[in-house]
């Protein structure tokens, strides 16, 4: 599998981005997965639920079931799951887009998504030499040696993710 992890900070766009991004690969007949690394607490569970019951009797591991969809919650509190860990539970795919797990170093292709102002911090990129490319709004970038790509063309971001990995559409 193909991974491509878009990073930044909070109000960056990371979600926006990815979102197109999924939508532009599924439309060109490609198999996508996504992964979100959240900061807040994940509960998909309601209080007095049977789910929630049964997390709250003690599993570790409770898979909540309908006719569309299921959803596996397993508690990880002393051991986080790494990206790695989370993509090996994914079936086989053809692109895995990853939002987020800014310290991790599985991807195949690692961008950042920045704007300036967004945060009073330096970019990414100016501390990760892994990252491959800047996704902006702005025309270019003191410093950084990869590809700038433009935030409001995500059909060009997809070019070139799809170029870097050598994606072809199934459509």
């Amino acid at each position: 599998m193909k991974v491509v992890n878009i990073v930044g900070y909070s109000g960056s766009g990371k979600t926006t981005l990815t979102e197109k991004l999924v939508s532009i690969f599924c439309e060109a007949g490609l198999n996508v997965a996504a992964i979100k690394s959240a900061h807040h607490h994940l509960d998909i569970d309601k209080p007095g639920k049977d789910s929630y019951r049964y997390r709250a009797a003690g599993a570790r591991q409770v898979i909540l079931r309908n006719e569309e969809q299921y959803a596996v919650m397993v508690s990880t509190p002393m051991h986080p799951a790494s990206l790695e860990d989370l993509i090996k539970k994914l079936d086989p795919c053809d692109l895995v887009l990853v939002e987020g797990f800014k310290a991790e170093h599985y991807a195949t292709l690692k961008m950042e998504v920045w704007r300036p102002g967004i945060k009073n911090e330096a970019p990414l990129y100016t501390k990760d030499e892994r990252i491959d490319a800047v996704i902006t709004n702005v025309d270019a970038i003191a410093g950084f040696e990869g590809t700038v790509l433009n935030i409001d063309d995500e059909r060009a971001v997809a070019r070139y993710i799809a170029d870097k990995l050598d994606l072809n559409a199934r459509n």
